[in-house]
């Protein structure tokens, strides 16, 4: 799995207590996901899309105008997912988005809702992946 993508699976399992999260690909196509086991996070890559309601609801939003995906919990907490390069989180109550567009020619901040965020982005640009 390349770097960026690890270092945002673990950033969301850590801070925001994500049971999981998957990576899509721009294409919308799965190609990485990441769940706990016990107290350490397992990563894999994965060349489909969950299709199967028993493995995940899917849940379609728009941001600016892009269609972005959600991977939601069975029981209606949305988990974290990484769309393309665009880290969305959503709560039950509302959907906020918490960090940062990664890209080959800049690192973004999109929008800043809840902590982490700042640190997400400036730790993005820092890192050498």
């Amino acid at each position: 799995m390349n770097s960026w993508k690890k270092l945002l699976v673990e950033r969301l399992i850590e801070e925001d207590g994500a049971k999981g999260a998957v990576i899509w690909g721009l294409d919308g196509s799965v190609c990485a996901c990441a769940g706990m086991s016990g107290s350490e996070a397992e990563f894999m890559e994965v060349d489909r899309v969950l299709e199967d309601p028993a493995e995940a609801k899917l849940r379609g939003v728009f941001l600016n105008g892009e269609r972005f995906t959600v991977l939601s919990a069975p029981s209606g907490q949305c988990l974290k997912a990484i769309c393309g390069d665009v880290v969305l989180t959503a709560a039950k109550s509302r959907t906020t988005i918490i960090a940062a567009m990664h890209t080959v020619s800049s690192d973004k901040l999109i929008t800043t809702s809840g902590k982490g965020a700042e640190e997400l982005a400036q730790e993005l640009r820092e890192s050498d992946c």
